[in-house]
């Protein structure tokens, strides 16, 4: 036999298929594979996570509370600090505007997420998180519909024709235009802080809040002993590795009132931000699990990790047995497949933000299902992971990546062969190339973490056109069999195919033969064309032979 691409060590998964039956057209949509003897994890012996009073639902908000930055407010402060003529600042202008926009439909949420340089919330930045949660809708609203909140610039052109409303504009000292002049009175715009602070009533707020709740120091600090730099390290447990990894590219946020500053984890799961407090002053932290590509969402809103209100570094570790450990590891397969050189086809990335949503629940025999077209209607999603086994325990770290791989697969193809070339093809050939997709990159990831025996082929391989389950058909080993050394038919029995073919490659694969293909009988004929790698006419027809009458 050849040498092998795949590792040859196998795995004792066996892996099933399932579909999904949706009101929806067949050609609209493709369903992913179930894994039905996957282990489960349904709680950690650490904890859900390092925050006391995690919730796993709806953020709650409680009353609106006043905002230090408001311009109003600071311009009062301005004048009872300063004077209109004791200083060589005559009066301060608005900074910004604070604003919601009212979003319908997926066309609206297209335009106002163009520019990935706004950091837009579901819910008001004026009003108190009374609950931490993982996503909020305002419950006057339609399902379809939300607000969007935001700290704009002044002459920011918010796109399109979408309903715009002023709140109120704001003054943050440190986003002056003239920079310069800001850092030579930083003294001066620290006491005009503490003193809109007293006067806006968020003193009292932020003295009602519980300190530093699981903090530790800051490691960034700053040469004046009375400020502090927000940071934070974010790790997500991997149930297959059995050890905490950092999350990678997780996009923190740090808020008070309206002066909001968002970050990005480093390869060790560290972020810190430049924007300075003062020792006295706290910071809300939350994770808005998002990227430019993509967003992660609870069901059809935007999934967050609401954490705690503090004055210090700010270490987060994420373990199973709740939504934020999906959320956390579907980013992990997001941001591999998004941003990793590892990825060697086509790129998922589409004219818009990639919605990929988490379902708590279950629906049997179905791990998440895609939907390769824009949706007109409401705010939809393309991609939807189902987080728990039929059995409702939480799935595993390495069957959400799997399945999240699978997904994508789809959306690989569909941006390398058009809609058209896309939907020409059958159940067959998609499921089949999402399953090579799923079964590499899964591969690829665990073992740049180090696992360099870890391997779901064998479980792949146990796919048998003799099994009675209808939905198991489509999701075939054909391209991994192309890939591979391994031949079930010797390695398990008779029952299995027999595949003599190895060594192409998963971009050869890409590039060289599924533009051509849409089914079984053109497959035939691109291999048989090509005859690379040493495969012969023979083994070609022969491999293929046992894939006759399940081509749909």
């Amino acid at each position: 036999m050849k040498k092998a691409t795949f590792n040859e060590k196998k795995s004792s998964k066996i892996f099933r298929a399932g579909a999904l039956a949706l009101a929806v057209a067949a050609t609209l949509f493709s369903a992913c594979n179930k894994e039905q003897l996957e282990p489960a994890v349904s709680s950690s012996p650490h904890g859900i996570s390092a925050k006391s009073g995690y919730n796993d639902g709806e953020i709650v908000l409680g009353q609106q509370i006043g905002d230090p930055y408001r311009y109003e407010t600071m311009l009062a402060a301005f004048k009872m600090l300063n004077g209109p003529s004791t200083s060589s600042l005559d009066t301060i202008e608005p900074t910004g505007k604070y604003v919601k926009v009212f979003i319908n439909d997926d066309n609206d949420l297209m335009l106002l997420e163009d520019d990935t340089n706004i950091v837009w919330f579901d819910y008001p930045l004026d009003y108190e998180i009374l609950v931490d949660g993982c996503y909020y809708h305002d419950p006057s609203l339609p399902e379809q519909s939300t607000w969007k909140y935001a700290v704009i610039p002044l002459d920011y052109q918010v796109p399109g024709n979408l309903d715009v409303k002023l709140i109120y504009k704001v003054f943050i000292p440190e986003d002056m235009q003239d920079s310069n002049f800001y850092y030579a009175n930083e003294d001066f715009f620290d006491k005009l802080d503490e003193i809109s602070t007293d006067l806006s009533g968020y003193s009292k707020y932020e003295n009602s809040l519980n300190g530093t709740i699981g903090g530790t120091a800051s490691i960034h600090s700053t040469n004046s002993s009375s400020k502090w730099t927000p940071s934070a390290t974010i790790k997500v447990w991997d149930d297959t590795l059995n050890s905490l990894l950092p999350v990678h590219g997780a996009a923190v946020v740090v808020k008070r009132g309206t002066k909001v500053r968002r970050i990005f984890t480093d390869k060790n799961g560290y972020c810190w931000t430049r924007a300075q407090f003062k020792a006295n002053q706290s910071v809300k932290y939350s994770i808005v699990w998002e990227r430019a590509h993509w967003d992660i969402r609870d069901n059809m809103w935007q999934a967050y990790y609401t954490g705690p209100s503090q004055s210090s570094h700010w270490d987060l570790n994420i373990y199973p047995g709740g939504k934020s450990f999906m959320y956390a590891t579907i980013h992990r397969a997001l941001l591999f497949a998004f941003y990793s050189p590892s990825w060697v086809i086509e790129s998922p990335r589409a004219s818009h933000k990639l919605k990929v949503a988490y379902n708590n629940h279950t629906i049997e025999d179905v791990l998440g299902y895609n939907i390769c077209f824009w949706n007109i209607l409401g705010i939809r999603n393309n991609i939807v992971v189902y987080g728990r086994n039929s059995d409702n325990t939480y799935r595993k770290s390495n069957g959400i990546i799997s399945t999240t791989f699978h997904e994508l697969g789809h959306q690989s193809l569909l941006r390398f062969v058009g809609n058209i070339n896309y939907k020409s093809k059958t159940s067959f050939i998609r499921e089949s190339w999402s399953r090579c997709v799923q079964l590499y990159f899964t591969n690829e990831l665990y073992h740049q973490a180090g696992l360099t025996t870890y391997d779901d082929n064998g479980g792949f391989q146990h796919w048998n056109r003799n099994d009675t389950n209808y939905w198991h058909y489509p999701y075939t080993p054909v391209f991994i069999d192309l890939i591979d050394d391994y031949n079930q038919n010797v390695k398990l029995s008779s029952e299995y195919c027999n595949d003599n073919i190895s060594e192409y490659g998963i971009k050869e694969l890409q590039d060289d033969v599924l533009p051509d293909v849409y089914g079984l009988y053109s497959l035939k004929q691109k291999l048989l064309e090509l005859k690379r790698h040493n495969s012969t006419e023979s083994e070609i027809i022969t491999m293929l032979s046992y894939y006759e009458g399940l081509d749909f």
